[in-house]
């Protein structure tokens, strides 16, 4: 049985600030009651807890010379997650500060209540057949039953097999190759839903404007109301189903200093669970519904090395490399054009729109793009300014990685360890605002082309209407303002493709220096052993040349609310990353 619980309490306090603008002389062109603000007193109050139950019987046999092994595993699994929240928020404080209190406010503006509850029963059982401890033989099955999914459709079966083979055992024992194990698996992983995705959910009602949200919400004048939620569950959702192949090798070479595991894996996941939007005329924004298939296929390779040891001393060092390719196979009949949005932004010109789309890479990215002419040279308008496509285009980039790799370091002495991992990330892109927003106003670099002095768009042409075309001659000027509309409208050429980012990056992700407290001066507390380390995660970030805005890894996508793949879309005013710095204390019994 295990239990695991945690709660948290936040409170956050805003003073009340109220300047008279004809008391300050020195205002600096910037009128000091712009900073007058009401104050306000936010509590939030949660808990959530996670609770197992696990019951297990095994039996275990040898025979015919005890050559045969024989190991079968039973059980039942019983999960229950919860949680609640309680949030409370109040204005136009009494004292303007130092009493941050709920009471304090003479408007209650937010009171909210949220709780969550899943549960899980799962059967489950494995089967070993192993002979002459050499091949190996593993059958595993489970069905899960779901709070998640509908009544008549939570249970799922999925099995699995495994087949090893250590071929070590057949060649003489050598300093070489010490342990060799080729193995072929193929299995079925379930998954059910987030709670409360099978059907109509309810908040309290609200009204929202054309630049504002929640402008008007009840309870109102002594009423109260609610609306069914922006987002439509479904009543026939299906588990989530993946299956998968995979073929692979372990050798060791000299008693483990040197050791490789490479494996192949084709993986196909059916009726994945998403969130995505729906046109608003269905009366919602969002729909929980099954995701046709995907298939990512690729290899796995890591290195495990140990180049130095001595008695007191020992270096270890490994590599890890991953190539996946992914795949939309197909897509649900009801929607049209075999293409879906998973997540999107737009404001004019600058749209973006990352989509599922049957028989290409997950998270396609499309956007207004330039006309060019067969030879490749700019179309531009009466103006000099390029002319964009009135729909959106494939610009032929996804989201996905070309590959992915790391390297982790860690060198012993004596009781001290320092270690040190790096994260590689090669291709793929990412929607980035804050490169739009640097353009938007003249902070970007690219914004001083020609030192922003007047200029004809290299190459570009005049469409003479009859299929012919002419040298551009119009200037773009600053005094006018179409030099700003050029980087702000038409993104300098490229319409929205130019604030589509090169995701890579090589990252310094962790460095770590443990003590291990000497053995002699724990076994007199009756302890096992004592560790201190302290350490600094983020420690350094190199992008690609085309990014240097920001951290690749960033996102303003709920994942809660738009799902996993939607957080790959990219960012909308995120703020930099940081550098953390911590110490740990572990004690063992």
């Amino acid at each position: 049985m295990g239990f695991d619980y945690t709660d948290f309490d936040v409170k956050i306090g805003s003073p009340q600030i109220n300047l008279d603008d004809a008391l300050i002389n020195e205002d600096y062109g910037y009128a000091p009651s712009h900073m007058n603000q009401s104050g306000f007193v936010y509590a939030s109050y949660g808990r959530r807890y996670e609770m197992n139950h696990d019951f297990l019987a095994n039996f275990a046999m040898k025979l015919l010379n005890e050559k045969l092994d024989i190991n079968v595993n039973a059980g039942v699994n019983m999960n229950e997650r919860h949680s609640t929240n309680m949030t409370g928020q109040t204005d136009d404080l009494t004292f303007y500060t130092g009493f941050w209190n709920l009471s304090n406010g003479a408007m209650k503006t937010t009171l909210s209540e949220r709780e969550s509850k899943r549960r899980l029963v799962g059967l489950f059982g494995d089967l070993t057949l192993g002979w002459d401890d050499m091949v190996f033989l593993n059958f595993t099955a489970r069905n899960d039953w779901s709070s998640t999914l509908p009544i008549n459709k939570n249970n799922f079966f999925y099995p699995g097999a495994t087949l090893s083979w250590i071929f070590t055992r057949l060649i003489p024992e050598n300093k070489a190759l010490t342990f060799g194990k080729v193995r072929l698996a193929y299995g079925k992983t379930g998954n059910d839903a987030d709670p409360y995705q099978t059907g109509v959910t309810y908040v309290q009602s609200v009204a929202n404007g054309y630049y504002g949200s929640n402008i008007a919400k009840f309870p109102m004048n002594g009423v109260n109301s609610f609306q069914a939620s922006n987002t439509m569950g479904s009543s026939s959702l299906k588990p989530e189903m993946t299956s998968e192949f995979e073929v692979g090798m372990n050798l060791q070479f000299f008693n483990g200093r040197f050791g490789i595991d490479v494996a192949y894996y084709n993986r196909t996941t059916k009726d994945q669970i998403f969130t995505l939007p729906v046109d608003p005329s269905t009366g919602y924004s969002y729909m929980v519904t099954n995701f046709g298939k995907v298939r990512n296929n690729g290899i796995e390779l890591v290195l495990n090395t140990t180049p130095l040891q001595t008695r007191d001393f020992r270096w270890n060092l490994s590599f890890n490399f991953a190539k996946n390719k992914n795949k939309v196979i197909s897509l649900p009949e009801s929607l049209e054009g075999g293409k879906v949005s998973i997540y999107s932004f737009s404001a004019g010109n600058d749209a973006v729109y990352m989509y599922a789309e049957e028989g290409k890479p997950m998270g396609q990215f499309y956007t207004y793009l330039p006309k060019y002419t067969e030879e490749g040279n700019p179309i531009v308008d009466a103006n000099g300014q390029p002319i964009l496509n009135t729909t959106v285009e494939d610009t032929g980039k996804n989201m996905n990685n070309d590959w992915i790799g790391g390297v982790n370091t860690a060198f012993t002495y004596k009781d001290f360890t320092l270690s040190a991992s790096f994260d590689i990330r090669k291709g793929g892109y990412m929607f980035s605002r804050t490169k739009n927003l640097m353009q938007f106003t003249g902070n970007g670099t690219v914004t001083t082309y020609n030192g922003r002095r007047p200029f004809v768009i290299p190459y570009s042409v005049v469409d003479n209407g009859d299929g012919t075309y002419s040298e551009n001659t119009t200037p773009i000027y600053q005094h006018d303002g179409s030099y700003q509309n050029y980087f702000n409208n038409y993104g300098y050429g490229s319409g929205g493709e130019a604030y589509l980012v090169d995701r890579s990056f090589l990252k310094l992700r962790n460095v770590s220096l443990t003590w291990n407290l000497p053995k002699k001066w724990i076994h007199t507390m009756s302890l096992s052993n004592i560790s201190i380390t302290v350490f600094c995660n983020n420690v350094f970030t190199w992008t690609a040349k085309d990014n240097y805005f920001i951290d690749p890894e960033a996102t303003t996508v709920s994942q809660a609310s738009y799902g996993d793949l939607a957080t790959q879309f990219g960012e909308l005013y995120a703020n930099p990353s940081c550098r953390i710095f911590g110490c740990n204390l572990s004690i063992k019994f």
